[in-house]
């Protein structure tokens, strides 16, 4: 009898200390994020420091991202990607979506996130298809949330990045360009948090 009284204490014992566990570690059904990006008035500025708000002589901005980075409730999300390169002045929907249904954590989101990319092999393309090295001035572009910023359990989010006039291509003496967020007005990007329906959702709509 005493051994049954000694595992029951275990066994409680046991329970509890999951318990409190799951407290800590916030152990919910995962919620899935999908992040998508779009450039909104990407400017350029030419060697003698004119501002253009068009690329008449390029067809392409191309970059190449390696991950995007995001903190949900202290805890940073890390999620690298491969091969992905996307152009700045013509988007494809599909193209730009950086995150899948990404599980994360339910809690608050952090204000910030950033997407690093890569500071080589990212070009301009002409209108006659010839390529420009373009140099990237820091591997971090900012993005500063403009939303609701809870994230709750068992729920699906949209995170959507949009530049938004944070973007400027300088024309340098030596005959190079450069990309970088601009150090005045609109030095980040906007980042917006918002609820995707589910399927059920949708057909009660009608």
């Amino acid at each position: 009898m005493k051994k049954f009284y000694a595992l029951l204490v275990v066994f409680i014992l046991l329970a509890y200390a999951c318990k409190i566990y799951e407290e800590e570690h916030f152990i919910l059904p995962a919620s899935g994020v999908v992040i998508d990006i779009q450039s909104t008035g990407l400017e350029s500025k030419d060697i003698r420091g004119n501002t253009r708000q068009a690329f008449l002589d390029f067809d392409s901005v191309l970059i190449n991202i390696i991950s995007f980075q995001l903190s949900v409730s202290g805890d940073t999300l890390y999620y690298p990607l491969e091969n992905k390169k996307i152009d700045l002045l013509s988007f494809v929907s599909k193209d730009t979506v950086l995150w899948n249904e990404v599980p994360v954590k339910s809690g608050k989101l952090d204000r910030k996130g950033i997407l690093e990319v890569e500071l080589g092999n990212n070009y301009l393309v002409d209108v006659n298809g010839v390529k420009y090295p373009l140099r990237l001035e820091k591997s971090g572009l900012d993005f500063l949330l403009f939303s609701k910023t809870q994230i709750e359990p068992s729920s699906k989010y949209g995170i959507k990045l949009d530049f938004m006039h944070s973007l400027q291509v300088t024309e340098n003496k030596d005959g190079t360009y450069s990309l970088s967020q601009k150090k005045k007005q609109y030095q980040n990007g906007m980042m917006f948090l918002y609820p995707l329906s589910t399927r059920t959702e949708e057909k009660g709509r009608f």
